[in-house]
């Protein structure tokens, strides 16, 4: 095996493991903030924004997580956000956990 191939390899075998802690802390940040009582991520909170369930209520952990990778999933195609520039304003990935995302004064307190 050459250097140069050797070095590609050690630069692959590397960046995998990072990428991967990348992608947990993401998962972790994303589910646990949203199925928090603040039912948000940190740019939702600062838009007066919040995620609820169909009833308005906060959800789950399991769900805030199903929702983080279906809206991973339809952000590659973009199918999910065509979809909520029209009038029902749910995306693919809110349809598919039974979520939606509202203004946070409007329906609560």
């Amino acid at each position: 095996m050459s250097e140069a191939r050797y070095e590609f390899f050690m630069l692959i075998i590397g960046t995998i493991p990072v990428l991967a802690i990348i992608f947990i802390f993401a998962i972790l940040y994303y589910s646990l903030l949203t199925s928090s009582n603040m039912q948000a991520t940190l740019g939702k909170k600062l838009m007066g924004i919040i995620v609820v369930n169909q009833y308005s209520e906060r959800i789950s952990f399991w769900h805030s997580f199903g929702r983080f990778f279906a809206y991973t999933l339809f952000k590659i195609l973009y199918i999910g956000f065509i979809m909520a520039a029209f009038p029902s304003k749910l995306a693919l990935h809110n349809y598919i956990c039974g979520t939606k995302v509202v203004y946070k004064n409007k329906y609560l307190d």
